[in-house]
Protein backbone atom coordinates (compact mmCIF):
# COMPACT_ATOMS: atom_id res chain seq x y z
CA UNK A 1 0.00 0.00 0.00
CA UNK A 2 1.61 3.50 -0.86
CA UNK A 3 1.45 6.61 0.67
CA UNK A 4 -1.87 8.90 1.73
CA UNK A 5 -1.80 11.55 -0.78
CA UNK A 6 -2.26 14.37 2.04
CA UNK A 7 -4.05 18.07 1.58
CA UNK A 8 0.30 19.28 1.58
CA UNK A 9 0.38 18.12 -1.71
CA UNK A 10 -2.58 19.59 -3.13
CA UNK A 11 -4.79 22.46 -1.36
CA UNK A 12 -8.29 22.08 -2.40
CA UNK A 13 -10.96 24.04 0.05
CA UNK A 14 -14.51 25.56 -0.24
CA UNK A 15 -13.21 29.20 -1.36
CA UNK A 16 -13.37 27.58 -5.16
CA UNK A 17 -16.89 26.22 -4.77
CA UNK A 18 -20.25 28.29 -5.60
CA UNK A 19 -22.18 29.54 -2.43
CA UNK A 20 -24.83 27.41 -3.32
CA UNK A 21 -22.28 24.16 -3.34
CA UNK A 22 -21.13 25.75 -0.24
CA UNK A 23 -24.28 24.66 1.79
CA UNK A 24 -25.04 21.54 0.29
CA UNK A 25 -21.38 20.73 1.10
CA UNK A 26 -22.05 21.10 4.34
CA UNK A 27 -25.30 19.24 4.49
CA UNK A 28 -23.75 16.50 3.00
CA UNK A 29 -21.20 16.10 5.35
CA UNK A 30 -23.86 15.95 8.00
CA UNK A 31 -25.07 12.47 6.34
CA UNK A 32 -22.35 10.65 5.11
CA UNK A 33 -21.02 7.36 5.94
CA UNK A 34 -18.36 7.65 8.12
CA UNK A 35 -17.20 4.28 8.52
CA UNK A 36 -12.99 3.84 7.81
CA UNK A 37 -13.42 0.96 6.14
CA UNK A 38 -13.58 1.11 2.27
CA UNK A 39 -12.51 -1.99 1.23
CA UNK A 40 -15.11 -4.12 0.41
CA UNK A 41 -15.24 -8.09 0.91
CA UNK A 42 -18.35 -9.92 0.09
CA UNK A 43 -19.98 -11.20 2.98
CA UNK A 44 -19.06 -8.51 4.71
CA UNK A 45 -21.70 -5.50 5.42
CA UNK A 46 -19.18 -3.78 7.86
CA UNK A 47 -17.69 -1.12 5.70
CA UNK A 48 -18.44 2.69 4.22
CA UNK A 49 -21.60 2.55 1.79
CA UNK A 50 -20.83 5.57 0.21
CA UNK A 51 -17.22 5.16 -1.20
CA UNK A 52 -15.14 2.47 -1.80
CA UNK A 53 -11.18 1.72 -2.42
CA UNK A 54 -10.82 0.70 -5.92
CA UNK A 55 -6.58 1.05 -7.23
CA UNK A 56 -5.64 3.38 -4.46
CA UNK A 57 -8.67 5.47 -4.93
CA UNK A 58 -11.55 6.51 -3.25
CA UNK A 59 -14.55 6.01 -5.92
CA UNK A 60 -18.32 7.47 -4.75
CA UNK A 61 -20.65 4.85 -5.06
CA UNK A 62 -24.68 4.91 -5.54
CA UNK A 63 -25.53 5.36 -2.14
CA UNK A 64 -23.30 8.67 -2.11
CA UNK A 65 -24.86 10.03 -5.80
CA UNK A 66 -28.09 9.29 -4.45
CA UNK A 67 -27.61 11.19 -1.19
CA UNK A 68 -25.74 14.12 -3.14
CA UNK A 69 -28.42 13.98 -5.84
CA UNK A 70 -31.30 14.40 -2.69
CA UNK A 71 -29.15 17.29 -1.21
CA UNK A 72 -28.33 19.31 -4.47
CA UNK A 73 -32.50 18.82 -5.28
CA UNK A 74 -30.91 17.62 -8.69
CA UNK A 75 -33.43 16.17 -10.96
CA UNK A 76 -32.31 12.54 -12.43
CA UNK A 77 -33.97 10.90 -15.65
CA UNK A 78 -32.04 7.69 -16.84
CA UNK A 79 -33.41 6.36 -20.60
CA UNK A 80 -34.28 2.88 -21.37
CA UNK A 81 -31.23 0.41 -21.75
CA UNK A 82 -29.13 -0.13 -25.06
CA UNK A 83 -28.50 -3.44 -25.73
CA UNK A 84 -25.83 -4.97 -27.88
CA UNK A 85 -24.96 -8.46 -28.80
CA UNK A 86 -21.42 -8.61 -29.53
CA UNK A 87 -19.61 -12.17 -30.64
CA UNK A 88 -19.64 -13.72 -27.13
CA UNK A 89 -20.78 -10.96 -25.12
CA UNK A 90 -24.11 -8.97 -24.07
CA UNK A 91 -23.41 -5.03 -22.84
CA UNK A 92 -25.94 -2.65 -21.86
CA UNK A 93 -25.37 1.29 -22.13
CA UNK A 94 -27.60 4.03 -20.31
CA UNK A 95 -27.68 7.55 -20.81
CA UNK A 96 -28.33 9.22 -17.93
CA UNK A 97 -29.63 13.19 -17.33
CA UNK A 98 -28.58 15.34 -14.43
CA UNK A 99 -29.86 18.62 -14.33
CA UNK A 100 -31.30 21.60 -12.30
CA UNK A 101 -32.33 25.08 -12.56
CA UNK A 102 -28.63 25.87 -13.45
CA UNK A 103 -28.28 23.37 -16.09
CA UNK A 104 -27.73 19.79 -17.36
CA UNK A 105 -25.46 17.34 -18.29
CA UNK A 106 -25.48 13.90 -19.88
CA UNK A 107 -23.35 11.17 -19.41
CA UNK A 108 -23.78 7.22 -20.60
CA UNK A 109 -22.69 4.28 -18.52
CA UNK A 110 -21.87 0.84 -19.70
CA UNK A 111 -21.35 -2.58 -18.49
CA UNK A 112 -21.57 -6.24 -19.92
CA UNK A 113 -22.79 -9.99 -18.94
CA UNK A 114 -19.08 -10.82 -19.02
CA UNK A 115 -17.98 -8.24 -16.17
CA UNK A 116 -20.99 -9.10 -14.16
CA UNK A 117 -20.35 -13.05 -14.69
CA UNK A 118 -17.04 -12.57 -13.39
CA UNK A 119 -17.46 -10.88 -10.16
CA UNK A 120 -20.86 -12.44 -9.06
CA UNK A 121 -20.71 -15.93 -10.48
CA UNK A 122 -23.28 -17.76 -12.86
CA UNK A 123 -26.09 -17.66 -10.15
CA UNK A 124 -26.72 -14.10 -10.43
CA UNK A 125 -29.57 -11.97 -11.95
CA UNK A 126 -26.98 -10.75 -14.78
CA UNK A 127 -29.34 -8.60 -17.50
CA UNK A 128 -30.85 -6.99 -13.88
CA UNK A 129 -27.13 -6.76 -12.81
CA UNK A 130 -25.90 -5.20 -15.87
CA UNK A 131 -28.34 -2.94 -16.67
CA UNK A 132 -28.69 -1.56 -13.11
CA UNK A 133 -24.71 -1.15 -13.08
CA UNK A 134 -24.63 0.61 -16.26
CA UNK A 135 -27.43 2.65 -14.93
CA UNK A 136 -25.39 3.83 -11.44
CA UNK A 137 -22.16 4.45 -13.70
CA UNK A 138 -24.30 6.96 -15.81
CA UNK A 139 -25.93 8.60 -13.19
CA UNK A 140 -22.30 8.82 -11.04
CA UNK A 141 -20.59 10.28 -14.15
CA UNK A 142 -23.19 12.48 -14.77
CA UNK A 143 -23.71 13.91 -11.22
CA UNK A 144 -19.47 14.63 -11.08
CA UNK A 145 -19.83 16.29 -14.10
CA UNK A 146 -22.97 18.47 -12.73
CA UNK A 147 -21.44 18.85 -8.63
CA UNK A 148 -17.52 19.13 -10.25
CA UNK A 149 -14.83 17.24 -9.09
CA UNK A 150 -13.71 20.07 -6.62
CA UNK A 151 -16.71 19.09 -4.87
CA UNK A 152 -16.41 15.55 -4.69
CA UNK A 153 -12.64 16.08 -3.68
CA UNK A 154 -13.45 18.66 -0.58
CA UNK A 155 -15.71 15.04 0.37
CA UNK A 156 -13.13 12.93 0.26
CA UNK A 157 -10.58 14.92 2.11
CA UNK A 158 -12.86 15.43 4.58
CA UNK A 159 -13.14 12.20 5.59
CA UNK A 160 -10.06 10.25 4.66
CA UNK A 161 -7.93 13.02 4.79
CA UNK A 162 -6.26 12.84 1.48
CA UNK A 163 -7.55 11.67 -2.07
CA UNK A 164 -5.89 7.79 -2.46
CA UNK A 165 -2.55 6.25 -2.39
CA UNK A 166 0.51 6.82 -3.98
CA UNK A 167 2.52 4.09 -5.33
CA UNK A 168 2.00 0.50 -7.32
CA UNK A 169 -1.68 0.79 -6.39
CA UNK A 170 -2.30 4.26 -7.17
CA UNK A 171 -3.47 5.44 -10.75
CA UNK A 172 -5.43 8.17 -12.34
CA UNK A 173 -8.25 6.34 -10.77
CA UNK A 174 -6.57 7.01 -7.30
CA UNK A 175 -6.48 10.85 -7.61
CA UNK A 176 -7.30 12.98 -9.94
CA UNK A 177 -4.51 15.23 -9.41
CA UNK A 178 -0.77 15.64 -10.23
CA UNK A 179 1.73 15.99 -7.02
CA UNK A 180 2.56 19.00 -8.37
CA UNK A 181 0.40 22.44 -7.88
CA UNK A 182 -2.35 22.90 -10.12
CA UNK A 183 -2.21 26.33 -12.10
CA UNK A 184 -5.49 28.43 -10.46
CA UNK A 185 -8.41 28.62 -12.84
CA UNK A 186 -9.83 31.86 -13.67
CA UNK A 187 -12.85 33.24 -12.40
CA UNK A 188 -16.47 32.39 -13.62
CA UNK A 189 -19.04 30.26 -14.26
CA UNK A 190 -18.14 27.21 -15.74
CA UNK A 191 -20.85 25.96 -18.79
CA UNK A 192 -22.40 22.68 -19.10
CA UNK A 193 -20.84 22.01 -22.63
CA UNK A 194 -17.37 22.71 -20.59
CA UNK A 195 -18.55 19.98 -17.61
CA UNK A 196 -19.26 17.58 -20.19
CA UNK A 197 -16.46 18.15 -21.91
CA UNK A 198 -14.06 17.95 -18.39
CA UNK A 199 -16.16 14.75 -17.95
CA UNK A 200 -15.60 12.95 -20.91
CA UNK A 201 -12.03 13.34 -20.74
CA UNK A 202 -11.42 12.49 -17.34
CA UNK A 203 -13.32 9.00 -18.24
CA UNK A 204 -10.77 8.61 -21.04
CA UNK A 205 -7.69 9.01 -19.08
CA UNK A 206 -9.22 7.04 -16.45
CA UNK A 207 -9.67 4.16 -19.23
CA UNK A 208 -6.52 4.69 -21.08
CA UNK A 209 -4.55 4.35 -17.54
CA UNK A 210 -6.37 1.02 -16.49
CA UNK A 211 -6.04 -0.46 -19.63
CA UNK A 212 -2.15 0.38 -19.30
CA UNK A 213 -1.82 2.63 -22.69
CA UNK A 214 -0.91 5.30 -20.49
CA UNK A 215 0.98 5.51 -17.35
CA UNK A 216 -1.51 6.79 -14.05
CA UNK A 217 0.93 10.04 -14.09
CA UNK A 218 0.20 10.28 -17.85
CA UNK A 219 -2.77 10.62 -16.65
CA UNK A 220 -2.56 12.83 -13.78
CA UNK A 221 -0.63 15.31 -15.66
CA UNK A 222 -3.50 15.76 -18.20
CA UNK A 223 -5.79 15.74 -15.99
CA UNK A 224 -3.82 18.73 -13.99
CA UNK A 225 -3.84 20.56 -17.35
CA UNK A 226 -7.73 20.38 -17.77
CA UNK A 227 -8.39 21.32 -14.51
CA UNK A 228 -6.55 24.58 -15.61
CA UNK A 229 -8.24 24.95 -18.25
CA UNK A 230 -12.14 25.12 -17.59
CA UNK A 231 -12.85 28.96 -18.11
CA UNK A 232 -11.00 28.47 -21.94
CA UNK A 233 -13.75 26.36 -23.95
CA UNK A 234 -11.26 26.45 -26.98
CA UNK A 235 -8.15 25.46 -24.75
CA UNK A 236 -9.99 22.65 -23.25
CA UNK A 237 -10.36 21.45 -27.04
CA UNK A 238 -7.29 21.26 -27.86
CA UNK A 239 -5.77 19.52 -24.91
CA UNK A 240 -8.94 16.95 -25.67
CA UNK A 241 -7.68 16.71 -29.16
CA UNK A 242 -4.56 15.94 -28.24
CA UNK A 243 -5.04 13.55 -25.49
CA UNK A 244 -6.92 11.60 -28.43
CA UNK A 245 -3.79 11.63 -30.58
CA UNK A 246 -1.64 10.53 -27.60
CA UNK A 247 -3.63 7.39 -26.80
CA UNK A 248 -4.03 6.66 -30.22
CA UNK A 249 -0.08 6.76 -30.47
CA UNK A 250 0.40 4.89 -27.69
CA UNK A 251 -2.24 2.09 -28.62
CA UNK A 252 -0.70 1.85 -32.14
CA UNK A 253 3.00 1.15 -30.30
CA UNK A 254 1.74 -1.30 -28.28
CA UNK A 255 0.53 -3.46 -31.31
Amino acid sequence: MGDLVTKQEMEVSTEVLPQKQVEYYGKLLRIIDRNPKVVWKRGDDDHNQDFIMIRGGYEPTRSFTLKAQKVANYSLYAHEPNIVELKDDVAASVQVKVWDNDGEVTAIGACSKSEIMSKRGSNTRWFHDMTTTAETRGFKRALEAKAGLPFINLIIKELFGGFGMKGDEADVTASVVDDEPQSKPKSGPITAEVKELADSMYWKLKRAASDGVITGERGKTWWNKVMASLHSTKLLKVHNENIDLEIEKASNAQG
